[in-house]
């Protein structure tokens, strides 16, 4: 795989996520599941919004231009009230969560 002989394997968004959960499990340790499930479920509504705005594409297929989306998206819903942390904790948890991904296949 490394001299290119194997092609990546293909990862799409959903796929992402529970490979994410098993490549963490450092950062849970010490936590009690009521901890684990508010770590969790920021994590989860972000990667759930970015595949609503962009589909369920592989990682290998997504652009800048997916990134500008997901950012005008969020943009939007900040116009409606959501706060701008919490649009910026997304963007971060999304782009934590394909980097860990990719970064371990």
């Amino acid at each position: 795989a490394i001299l290119g002989g194997i092609d990546n394997p293909q990862i799409s968004l959903s796929q992402c996520a529970d490979l994410y959960w098993n490549q963490v499990n450092d950062r849970l340790i010490n936590k009690s599941e009521n901890q684990i499930r508010k770590w969790k479920t920021p994590r989860k509504t972000a990667i759930r919004d970015f595949i609503e705005v962009i589909g369920d594409k592989l990682l290998a297929d997504i652009v800048r231009k997916d990134i500008l989306k997901f950012r005008s998206f969020l943009n939007e819903r900040i116009q409606l009230g959501l706060n701008p942390n919490s649009a910026n904790k997304k963007l971060m948890h999304v782009k934590d969560m394909i980097k860990t991904v990719s970064l371990d296949n």
